[in-house]
Protein backbone atom coordinates (compact mmCIF):
# COMPACT_ATOMS: atom_id res chain seq x y z
CA UNK A 1 0.00 0.00 0.00
CA UNK A 2 2.77 2.44 0.85
CA UNK A 3 4.68 1.82 -2.37
CA UNK A 4 1.39 2.23 -4.22
CA UNK A 5 0.96 5.67 -2.60
CA UNK A 6 4.31 6.79 -3.96
CA UNK A 7 3.56 5.33 -7.40
CA UNK A 8 0.12 6.98 -7.46
CA UNK A 9 1.68 10.34 -6.61
CA UNK A 10 4.26 9.91 -9.37
CA UNK A 11 1.64 8.98 -11.96
CA UNK A 12 -0.77 11.76 -10.95
CA UNK A 13 1.91 14.46 -10.96
CA UNK A 14 3.40 13.12 -14.19
CA UNK A 15 0.02 13.27 -15.92
CA UNK A 16 -0.71 16.79 -14.69
CA UNK A 17 2.80 18.07 -15.40
CA UNK A 18 2.88 16.44 -18.81
CA UNK A 19 -0.48 17.97 -19.76
CA UNK A 20 0.39 21.54 -18.78
CA UNK A 21 2.75 23.85 -20.65
CA UNK A 22 5.91 24.50 -18.63
CA UNK A 23 7.19 28.03 -19.11
CA UNK A 24 10.41 27.65 -17.18
CA UNK A 25 13.48 25.77 -18.44
CA UNK A 26 13.50 22.07 -17.61
CA UNK A 27 16.97 22.49 -16.13
CA UNK A 28 15.40 24.58 -13.37
CA UNK A 29 12.85 21.87 -12.59
CA UNK A 30 15.61 19.28 -12.47
CA UNK A 31 17.08 21.40 -9.66
CA UNK A 32 13.74 22.10 -7.94
CA UNK A 33 12.74 18.43 -7.88
CA UNK A 34 15.51 17.29 -5.48
CA UNK A 35 14.61 20.15 -3.15
CA UNK A 36 11.00 18.99 -3.11
CA UNK A 37 12.08 15.37 -2.80
CA UNK A 38 14.41 16.12 0.12
CA UNK A 39 11.56 17.89 1.89
CA UNK A 40 9.10 15.11 1.10
CA UNK A 41 11.47 12.37 2.28
CA UNK A 42 12.18 14.41 5.42
CA UNK A 43 8.43 14.54 6.06
CA UNK A 44 8.32 10.80 5.49
CA UNK A 45 10.94 10.31 8.22
CA UNK A 46 8.84 12.45 10.54
CA UNK A 47 5.59 10.61 9.63
CA UNK A 48 7.10 7.12 9.74
CA UNK A 49 5.22 5.95 12.83
CA UNK A 50 1.65 6.39 11.56
CA UNK A 51 0.11 4.77 8.49
CA UNK A 52 -2.04 7.72 7.33
CA UNK A 53 0.70 10.38 7.61
CA UNK A 54 3.21 7.99 6.03
CA UNK A 55 0.80 7.25 3.18
CA UNK A 56 0.38 11.01 2.52
CA UNK A 57 4.13 11.67 2.78
CA UNK A 58 4.95 8.89 0.33
CA UNK A 59 2.31 10.22 -2.07
CA UNK A 60 4.16 13.57 -1.88
CA UNK A 61 7.47 11.80 -2.60
CA UNK A 62 5.87 10.44 -5.77
CA UNK A 63 4.50 13.86 -6.67
CA UNK A 64 8.07 15.17 -6.68
CA UNK A 65 9.43 12.25 -8.71
CA UNK A 66 6.99 12.36 -11.66
CA UNK A 67 7.79 15.85 -12.97
CA UNK A 68 11.49 15.30 -12.30
CA UNK A 69 11.51 12.29 -14.61
CA UNK A 70 9.69 14.22 -17.34
CA UNK A 71 12.00 17.22 -16.98
CA UNK A 72 15.09 15.00 -17.14
CA UNK A 73 13.88 13.42 -20.37
CA UNK A 74 12.99 16.81 -21.85
CA UNK A 75 16.38 18.17 -20.83
CA UNK A 76 18.09 15.36 -22.72
CA UNK A 77 16.12 16.39 -25.81
CA UNK A 78 17.68 19.86 -25.62
CA UNK A 79 21.22 18.93 -24.56
CA UNK A 80 22.02 15.82 -26.59
CA UNK A 81 22.39 15.76 -30.37
CA UNK A 82 19.64 13.74 -32.04
CA UNK A 83 21.91 10.84 -33.17
CA UNK A 84 22.98 10.24 -29.56
CA UNK A 85 19.51 10.47 -27.94
CA UNK A 86 18.87 6.72 -27.73
CA UNK A 87 22.21 6.16 -25.99
CA UNK A 88 21.60 9.09 -23.66
CA UNK A 89 18.17 7.81 -22.62
CA UNK A 90 19.56 4.31 -22.12
CA UNK A 91 22.41 5.65 -20.02
CA UNK A 92 20.04 7.82 -17.96
CA UNK A 93 17.75 4.87 -17.21
CA UNK A 94 20.64 2.48 -16.49
CA UNK A 95 22.35 4.91 -14.12
CA UNK A 96 19.02 5.63 -12.40
CA UNK A 97 18.37 1.92 -11.88
CA UNK A 98 21.90 1.30 -10.58
CA UNK A 99 21.75 4.25 -8.17
CA UNK A 100 18.27 3.17 -7.06
CA UNK A 101 19.50 -0.35 -6.33
CA UNK A 102 22.55 0.96 -4.48
CA UNK A 103 20.38 3.36 -2.49
CA UNK A 104 17.95 0.61 -1.55
CA UNK A 105 20.81 -1.61 -0.41
CA UNK A 106 22.41 1.17 1.62
CA UNK A 107 19.04 2.18 3.05
CA UNK A 108 18.40 -1.40 4.11
CA UNK A 109 21.71 -1.53 5.95
CA UNK A 110 21.06 1.81 7.67
CA UNK A 111 17.48 0.82 8.56
CA UNK A 112 18.66 -2.49 9.98
CA UNK A 113 21.34 -0.82 12.10
CA UNK A 114 19.65 2.44 13.12
CA UNK A 115 15.95 2.15 12.28
CA UNK A 116 13.67 3.29 9.50
CA UNK A 117 13.53 6.94 10.62
CA UNK A 118 17.29 7.24 10.44
CA UNK A 119 17.32 5.67 6.98
CA UNK A 120 14.67 8.12 5.74
CA UNK A 121 16.41 11.09 7.36
CA UNK A 122 19.70 10.04 5.75
CA UNK A 123 17.92 9.81 2.38
CA UNK A 124 16.61 13.35 2.81
CA UNK A 125 20.12 14.58 3.63
CA UNK A 126 21.56 12.73 0.64
CA UNK A 127 19.01 14.38 -1.66
CA UNK A 128 20.01 17.78 -0.24
CA UNK A 129 23.68 16.99 -0.93
CA UNK A 130 22.82 15.97 -4.50
CA UNK A 131 20.91 19.22 -4.95
CA UNK A 132 23.88 21.25 -3.72
CA UNK A 133 26.18 19.31 -6.04
CA UNK A 134 23.86 19.91 -8.99
CA UNK A 135 23.77 23.64 -8.28
CA UNK A 136 27.57 23.82 -8.04
CA UNK A 137 28.00 21.68 -11.18
CA UNK A 138 25.51 23.86 -13.07
CA UNK A 139 27.40 27.02 -12.10
CA UNK A 140 30.73 25.41 -12.99
CA UNK A 141 29.42 24.66 -16.47
CA UNK A 142 28.42 28.30 -16.84
CA UNK A 143 24.72 27.77 -17.47
CA UNK A 144 23.01 31.04 -18.21
CA UNK A 145 20.31 32.65 -16.08
CA UNK A 146 17.62 30.73 -17.96
CA UNK A 147 19.26 27.50 -16.82
CA UNK A 148 19.92 26.21 -20.31
CA UNK A 149 23.24 24.81 -21.37
CA UNK A 150 24.63 24.78 -24.87
CA UNK A 151 21.75 22.62 -26.08
CA UNK A 152 21.22 20.66 -29.26
CA UNK A 153 21.09 23.81 -31.35
CA UNK A 154 24.63 24.75 -30.34
CA UNK A 155 25.83 21.17 -30.82
CA UNK A 156 24.29 21.09 -34.28
CA UNK A 157 26.00 24.36 -35.23
CA UNK A 158 29.38 22.71 -34.76
CA UNK A 159 28.48 19.84 -37.08
CA UNK A 160 27.91 20.40 -40.78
Amino acid sequence: MLLAASAAGEVAAGLVFGALPWRRPHARLVLVAPAGSATAVGLTAWAADGFAPLFAALFLVGVCAGPAAIASSALLDTLVPRPALARAYTLMVAVGLLWGAAGNAAGGVVAEQFGHRAALALSACWLAVLLAGAVVFRRALGAGPAGQGSGRRAANRVRP
